[in-house]
């Protein structure tokens, strides 16, 4: 049997899967404890590798959703080439994967929902390809990226493809409201990259404008997942804005755990060295704390004018956000969003796409270093002694006109 690393701590077991349930022991915070008691009794979906499985329900929409994805990327002329690296560079199909477990939970995984989880990664993907122009970033997921590969115009046309044919998909959806969330969703993700530009290089970013650039950036795309998926699934209007929010912390979570690995994670666990962000002028939590002490803001300052060793002050910046509370504070963050998405889920049924969801948190929570508590379902009253601070609220639903995406048709 093999022997893994935890995504949230040492496993101490060897791992074994019987119908693609793990099982193991986990050395946490100086207690052994297995994988139920971190979910609370319900099945870990976790690889050792870092990913997870699919609930056993949602797993033949994903594989139709993998297939229809390499097809229309088989195409000719001169898209074939950047087409068919792509193929070889697929992600986890997370998104897909939060589509069609939602839909599912709503009451089924219908032609629709996975349309529409092809249509979600394909909108992911070519944000992806584009983001890479932008950034004029020479890697994605630890390989060549696209544009480095066949140049930044076709990278562009590549993108434009993926989004052209994402609207294409959605289409052939009966549900308008999908079309109008996932067009609204582009939107919003575009808006995000032009509030970026504004950031870069800001020595006093606030850390309330990084929380709206990466709710435009990551969690919007993801709250629209799950509410598109809740939609497909014929959910009605509670469960949807539920499942909604839940993807929105979940997003949250996840970039703020992003910023965090791209300090604190090694290149082979990122797909990119450490520091890439700090060195391209990415404002993050992390650099946000570390900018309020003027010492350290003058050493950010004289990094990016590019005077004195610029590869010594960027060593000395990292190990200074390792060491003065700044990851642990941003850990802080996403882990009060990893609250709040485990909240949105308490109140579903057993089934096994929701133990897939916790899954999923507690994979991200794990992202986010050594954890000082186990990660479980939150009980219904908090002891204030704790100083716990209260869960995020999504109120960005609640916002949203009357008619829009919340409505199951």
């Amino acid at each position: 049997m093999p022997i893994a690393r935890s995504c949230i701590g040492s496993i101490v077991a060897p791992l074994t899967r019987a119908g693609g349930v793990l099982d193991a022991t986990y050395e946490l915070g100086g207690r052994e404890q297995t994988t139920d008691r971190l979910i609370k009794k319900e099945t870990c979906y976790l690889r050792p590798s870092g990913s997870f499985f699919p609930a056993a329900t949602i797993a033949p929409g994903l594989d139709q959703v993998k297939d229809r994805l390499s097809a229309l990327l088989d195409v000719d002329g001169a898209m074939a080439g950047p087409a068919a690296y792509l193929k070889q560079t697929t992600g986890k199909l997370l998104r897909p994967a939060l589509t069609l477990a939602c839909a599912a939970l709503a009451g089924g995984v219908s032609e629709e929902a996975i349309n529409t989880a092809v249509a979600v990664e394909l909108i992911h993907t070519a944000s992806l390809v584009h983001d890479d122009v932008v950034d004029q970033a020479d890697l994605r997921r630890g390989l060549p990226s696209v544009r480095f590969v066949f140049g930044n115009r076709a990278a562009v046309l590549l993108g434009d493809y993926l989004f052209t044919t994402a609207f294409e998909m959605l289409n052939r959806s009966l549900k308008r409201s999908i079309v109008r969330l996932l067009s609204r969703t582009i939107r919003t993700m575009s808006s995000s990259e032009l509030m970026q530009l504004g950031r870069l290089y800001a020595l006093h970013a606030s850390e309330d404008e990084y929380m709206r650039y990466i709710d435009c950036k990551t969690a919007s795309l993801m709250s629209a997942c799950c509410e598109a998926g809740s939609i497909a699934g014929g959910a009605g209007h509670r469960k949807i804005k539920l499942l909604a929010s839940f993807g929105w912390n979940l997003g949250m979570a996840y970039q703020v755990a992003d910023d965090i690995t791209d300090i604190a994670g090694a290149a082979e666990e990122n797909g990119k060295p450490s520091g890439v962000d700090l060195r391209a002028g990415v404002v993050t939590i992390p650099l946000i704390r570390l900018l309020t002490d003027a010492g350290w803001a003058e050493r950010v300052n004289r990094l990016w004018n590019g005077e004195g060793s610029t590869d010594r002050d960027a060593a000395e910046i990292l190990e200074g956000m390792r060491t003065t509370g700044c990851l642990a504070y941003a850990a802080k963050v996403a882990r009060r969003h990893c609250r709040a998405a485990l909240e949105c889920l308490q109140d579903l049924d057993p089934a096994p796409e929701a133990d897939m969801l916790r899954s999923i948190v507690t994979l991200i929570d794990g992202r986010c270093g050594p954890c000082p508590a186990q990660l479980q379902r939150p009980e219904p009253a908090q002891d204030p002694a704790q100083g716990e601070e209260p869960c995020p609220v999504d109120t960005r639903l609640a916002q949203q006109p009357d008619g829009d995406s919340v409505q199951t048709a």
